[in-house]
């Protein structure tokens, strides 16, 4: 049946992927209603099910394949205010005509009615609250910014309602305000559709005093506390999962919930009131192109809104997470606000009275006190575990921690070009004060990267920036009477009659323009950038602390004993013997030599394979498997478009920083103490010029003895996380993952190694669950990394740096073979390893750009990685708690243990001749892949579908109905691909 969208057309009649996506989402929505039908046949079939608790403020929980943390969108944004912050009604009329017009970029459900999700971010009314405040309330307000209004989602149960205010109440009576009173926020629900109505949460407003006329940023900055407390409190009764705060400012408040952008207007009866001015409005139309709407999920945040989608954010989330105990200062620089509203400081020498009547900003003026930095007890480090949640929406994230930085007193600005930078190497050639500032915070701070137009305000700014590759519209336009627009497309908003447009102009990639409400200002991209460059001498800094590390020339020879494998085999049967042996040792096969090394040292670039790859999967193949094969690497999707490695290469960087991070909120010079490579490859050089460097190193062996079997492996994970933790207590900033010990040959026979990704991945855990991770940083010396993938899931599983030995003596051995056969080799040894370098550069850039991201730096993870999923994993053993990553199938620990003591036990003394040959790339003697006849397993497509259908983690054990594990015919296992 046709269906109609907001935008009155039929489905349709709208472009292809529009109608897809309706069709998609009714699929989804008759899969919900059939969910009770599969439950009872997994019961039967003895399948396990999954379950995850739905919030009330969405409307699918995690199901089969869907998985709520998985969603993207695309929207429409606009900004409409007036530069001298005259309030005027016809600033909310003109928002309000803002959304209708971009009612094509916001989506709706199969009933029309339920809309995707908008909202409306406001200037204080202040003529408004004064008059509601006292019929509803009856109470009589104070001077602007002396008073501060709420917009609340509660419960609709009155008792647990009544209890998240008393909890509010509590902490802002606390935190020395008074409540003035609670009032209902009228609302008419009847044009919203059933899904919206079936979510609707209770809306009700606070209105809060400044009792003691605090300074407007403490004020702020002490509701912004309240409301973390809050927040927290009610979440771990776990009672209140429809507590939302949409707003809670002295300077903004808040409309929005799952709306159409039509029913914003009229689903609020405050903003048809007449009385109701402001002197800006922020508008954000939501379009979820896969995703399920909810209230939480509308926009406008606390602070910004976007149209586009972060690529980075789980990257982002995991690193906010690991920097989270390091945001409280230490020593002279600690001070804080307490609940009598004075600034005390547990060791200083500064005047308290000065700094008691010291503004917020004025803290951060290198020429005033900018030693004294009020962000210690801003939030407790408990409290700053939940600045970010994987849970949240991107755009809720990216809010998170823009008000984080503007709370600890940073510009709004300096806080977006901190979080969103520019590809500043080429743009800014000119303008070095904005280039130190970037490369200080490149270091400390990792960029939230992926095509999105930002429209922020923080109370006294507004204004808007485009991501680094310009991949969303962005135009902007003010006129002679002072009225200035930021929007995601023109025709949102007409002009008067008796208005003149000064000019019209359009957002480049990486460029921002703002207000100063407070100066009456119009900002553009260099000149505020240029002034935010200028509050600190970022480039003396670095010039004093920072060590830079360019790439240099392969060194002739590797030094150091334990890398000296004999080579030439060509001449000397015994070296050919000792690098296969080697080789071997480390999971390398004939097709890993002969095609992928061989391409790359030759020619600088991947080897070609054609598309079809009907290999099995590594969870279901016969054939011995390093640790990397079990993760595939993710892509872009939807309306977010990948980037041109190639022809976009200036917007992409693989630069990496070594050392410990400072404190991000703390601009000092000690933070630009950092040793910068600019790619993650090193050679043997690169890892002497580290470990003789200023940044202490330590190299932690990740062998382990054979005789230990596949326990062995969990006591030597386990003693090589501990002994992490130890070292960077003791002071180490760089901690070298080394299993080059293996290569003794007193250890050769007797000694197997920890795989290096779980390696990583069990160290950076560690230190992060420590609250260590930002004090140093990770290096894998490894013999098993030889490919761009596996570099790529080492960078992706918290390493910073790798050292790929075997690879390099491989090449070599490789020249020196072809010199000794042919009397000369294709390319020497200098150019076969710069190849190399050249190659494996080459295809991260192509990883990251698949999903749409410019810089390496973001790649890390905790609970996943945003670069990859898994194919199959353990997720209860040894890899389930130290990868935590996403994955569809689940098996058993110990198979991975016993797949690596298998290969461990091939590495005993004897004569290696040859090669194995796998067949991963092509079919061979002892290949895997298979001859294409069709699976013919009784049931096997229906139970496959139910499968999709109803379970989000598989076990290998479901999976043998349809491919029994010790079946010989292995085309079974490729067709389940």
């Amino acid at each position: 049946p046709r269906s109609t969208c907001t935008c009155g057309a039929a489905v349709s009649e709208l472009p292809d992927v529009f109608a897809v996506s309706m069709l998609w989402r009714a699929d989804m929505i008759r899969l919900s209603l059939r969910q009770a039908r599969f439950a009872g046949r997994v019961q039967r079939s003895g399948l396990r099910m999954s379950h995850s608790k739905a919030t009330p403020l969405s409307a699918m929980p995690r199901q089969g394949l869907y998985d709520p943390e998985l969603e993207r969108d695309s929207c429409g944004v606009g900004l409409v205010a007036h530069l001298k912050k005259q309030q005027d009604r016809m600033i909310v009329t003109d928002a309000t005509e803002m959304l209708f017009r971009m009612s094509h970029r916001g989506g709706c459900g199969c009933d029309a009615s339920s809309g995707d999700g908008a909202g409306m971010l406001l200037g204080m009314p202040e003529g408004f609250m004064r008059r509601v405040a006292k019929e509803d309330c009856g109470a009589v307000l104070p001077s602007l910014g002396n008073f501060a209004a709420g917009n609340i989602f509660l419960e609709k149960e009155d008792e647990l309602a009544e209890a998240a205010k008393a909890v509010l109440n509590r902490n802002l009576k606390k935190a020395g305000f008074t409540v003035l009173g609670w009032r209902t926020v009228p609302v008419d629900n009847s044009m919203i559709g059933q899904a919206a109505l079936d979510t609707e949460p209770r809306i009700e407003q606070v209105i809060v005093e400044n009792t003691k006329k605090i300074a407007n940023d403490a004020f702020e900055r002490k509701l912004y506390k309240v409301r973390a407390l809050t927040q927290n409190e009610l979440a771990e009764t776990g009672k209140h999962p429809s507590f939302y705060v949409c707003s809670l400012s002295s300077q903004t408040i808040t409309y929005k919930g799952q709306l159409t952008p039509e029913q914003v207007a009229e689903y609020y009866v405050d903003l048809q009131q007449k009385d109701l001015e402001s002197h800006m409005a922020l508008v954000h139309s939501r379009f979820s192109t896969n995703t399920f709407p909810s209230w939480d999920r509308a926009q406008p945040n606390r602070m910004m809104c976007h149209n586009g989608e972060i690529n980075t954010l789980l990257g982002n989330i995991n690193w906010q997470i690991a920097r989270e105990r390091n945001l409280a200062l230490e020593g002279e620089d600690r001070f804080f606000l307490n609940d009598e509203d004075k600034v005390e400081f547990l060791t200083s020498t500064v005047d308290k009275e000065d700094a008691k009547v010291c503004d917020t900003r004025d803290l951060w003026d290198p020429e005033n006190t900018h030693r004294l930095v009020n962000v210690c007890d801003l939030r407790s480090p408990q409290e700053f575990e939940d600045t970010v949640n994987s849970a949240f929406s991107d755009s809720a994230n990216l809010d998170a921690v823009m008000e984080l930085l503007v709370r600890s007193g940073k510009p709004s600005i300096e806080a977006l070009m901190m979080l969103v930078p520019e590809a500043y190497e080429m743009k800014a050639a000119d303008r070095p004060k904005v280039q130190d500032f970037y490369r200080y915070y490149e270091g400390l701070h990792e960029p939230w990267d992926g095509p999105a137009l930002l429209v922020f305000c923080d109370g006294v700014t507004v204004g808007a920036k485009l991501d680094r590759n310009g991949l969303r519209p962005a135009r902007y336009m003010r006129t002679k009477k002072g009225l200035v627009a930021f929007m995601s497309e023109t025709g949102v908003l007409d002009i008067d009659e008796d208005d003149e447009v000064l000019e019209r102009g359009r957002l480049g990639p990486g460029e921002m323009v703002a207000v100063n409400l407070r100066d009456h200002k119009f900002g553009k991209n260099w000149d505020l950038k240029e002034k935010v460059a200028s509050r600190f001498p970022y480039g003396e800094w670095i010039e004093r602390h920072a060590v830079m590390r360019p790439l240099t020339p392969y060194p002739e020879e590797a030094k150091g004993a334990q890398f000296d494998i004999p080579l030439n085999g060509a001449a000397d049967p015994q070296a050919m013997n000792s690098m296969i042996r080697t080789q071997t040792l480390f999971g390398w096969g004939a097709e890993d030599v002969d095609l992928q090394l061989a391409s790359m040292a030759n020619t600088g670039k991947e080897a070609t394979f054609c598309m079809g790859d009907d290999a099995p999967l590594a969870v279901l193949s016969t054939k011995p498997h390093v640790l990397y094969d079990y993760f595939k690497q993710r892509f872009a999707q939807v309306t977010n478009p990948a980037i041109d490695p190639l022809r976009e290469g200036m917007v992409m960087s693989l630069k990496m920083s070594l050392g410990k991070k400072g404190n991000s909120l703390q601009p000092v010079e000690e933070n630009a103490r950092l040793l910068h490579i600019d790619s993650p490859v090193l050679h043997e050089g690169d890892m002497a010029f580290i470990q003789e460097s200023a940044f202490p190193s330590v190299t932690l062996d990740t062998t382990y003895p054979i005789a230990d079997g596949p326990e062995g492996l969990q006591v030597a994970v386990k003693r090589l996380a501990e002994q992490a933790v130890k070292e960077v207590l003791d002071g180490a900033e760089i901690l070298i993952l080394s299993d080059a010990a293996i290569l003794n040959p007193e250890n050769l026979s007797k000694t197997t190694f920890v795989p290096p990704l779980l390696a990583a991945g069990a160290v950076h855990h560690r230190l992060i669950q420590e609250g260590l991770r930002m004090r140093t940083s990770l290096v894998s010396e490894t013999g098993q990394a030889w490919s761009t993938h596996h570099m790529a899931c080492l960078v992706g599983f918290g390493v910073s740096a790798i050292h790929p030995y075997l690879a390099h003596q491989s090449i070599r051995d490789s020249v020196r073979n072809q010199k000794a056969k042919a009397g000369a080799a294709k390319v020497d040894e200098q150019t076969a390893l710069a190849n190399f370098r050249k190659a494996i550069d080459a295809g991260l850039l192509k990883i990251l750009s698949k999903m749409g991201i410019g810089t390496l730096s973001t790649r890390t993870k905790n609970k996943k990685c945003f670069l990859f999923y898994v194919g199959a994993l353990p997720t209860k053993g040894i890899a389930g708690s130290l990868l935590p990553t996403e994955t569809n199938v689940a098996t058993s620990a110990s198979r991975a243990a016993e797949a690596e003591q298998m290969r461990s036990g091939m590495h005993v003394p004897g004569a290696f001749c040859n090669y194995s040959l796998l067949g991963m790339c092509k079919v061979g003697g002892q290949s895997c892949k298979p001859n294409l006849v069709e699976c013919r397993v009784p049931g096997c497509v229906g139970s496959f579908h139910h499968m999709c259908q109803v379970e989000s983690i598989w076990k290998t054990d479901d999976l043998a109905y349809l491919c029994p594990i010790h079946a010989a015919e292995e085309h079974q296992r490729a067709v389940l691909r």
